[in-house]
């Protein structure tokens, strides 16, 4: 079976040709700018709440 076509880097000005979002050159650039910042693990929850008390 036919792999899908092969579609630009969507990042900006890159006219290189990839089979997921970025290229390899900008995967490693676009995560590490993604990871850059740490985040607070008192408020990372997995069920879409932040801390604090709901109300019942």
């Amino acid at each position: 079976m036919p792999r899908k076509p092969k579609k630009p880097c969507a990042y900006s000005g890159c006219p290189n040709l990839t089979e997921g979002r970025y290229c390899p050159e900008h995967m490693s650039k676009v995560n590490s700018e993604y990871e850059k910042y740490g985040r607070d693990p008192r408020t990372i929850t997995y069920d879409g709440w932040t801390g604090g008390n709901m109300a019942t």
